[in-house]
């Protein structure tokens, strides 16, 4: 069975965890050889973290599916990092890592005994797996709960939702009201996980000049 590998030049998300705090830095795969991956650093390169010795997990995509490499830090060569693997890629959980801004529109209502009506907000959204933030709502109080129907920008039927306001900040004339599903089915939640991680790799690609 042929061994799954990142391709040349496709993005990549590098995830170090040696000394101190994580770290995370993008690049692109460079020569992939077996077990062994040289990755270009970037203008900013993280050298504490990537110091040899350093563990580091390589995020990359593969027809659509997010894999993740262990691999150590085996040297710091002056323009990349030479990269050997602890074990074989394995699939992610996009879960973990998908959180992005993203230009969505909602349609919020407030959940209560009477008929709310619907209110939509477009905007770039502070949006996870498991809730959002944004600005553009009147301030709801906490453990409010809203009925909520996110659309991608790129058409497609709405992600439904039951959420609830965990806080409302002020900020001027402003409310940013944060807020965290309570309820939502496994084909929404796989949606909305697929919104946002094309958007998070749709602007890593332009980072990277792709």
């Amino acid at each position: 069975m042929e061994k799954v590998r990142p391709k040349p030049r496709s993005p990549l998300t590098l995830l170090f965890g040696a000394q101190g705090a994580p770290a995370t830095e993008v690049s692109v795969a460079g020569a992939v050889a077996g077990s062994t991956l040289i990755v270009p650093r970037r203008p900013s390169g993280l050298s504490d973290a990537a110091s040899p010795g350093a563990d580091v997990t390589v995020l990359f995509t593969r027809e659509g599916r997010l894999y993740r490499w262990p691999m150590r830090v085996e040297e710091v060569l002056p323009s990349s990092y030479y990269l050997v693997a602890v074990r074989e890629p394995g699939e992610g959980d996009r879960r973990e890592f998908v959180r992005a801004e993203v230009p969505l529109q909602l349609r919020v209502r407030v959940l209560s005994t009477g008929e709310a009506p619907w209110r939509v907000v477009s905007a770039r959204v502070d949006v996870s797996a498991s809730g959002f933030r944004l600005e553009g709502l009147d301030e709801q109080a906490a453990g409010t709960r809203l009925r909520v129907e996110i659309r991608s920008p790129e058409g497609g039927p709405p992600v439904l939702a039951v959420a609830e306001v965990v806080r409302s900040i002020t900020d001027g004339d402003r409310y940013l009201v944060a807020c965290h599903f309570v309820s939502m089915d496994s084909a929404d939640e796989s949606r909305l996980v697929d919104i946002v991680f094309a958007v998070r790799e749709a602007a890593l690609r332009a980072r990277l000049g792709l």
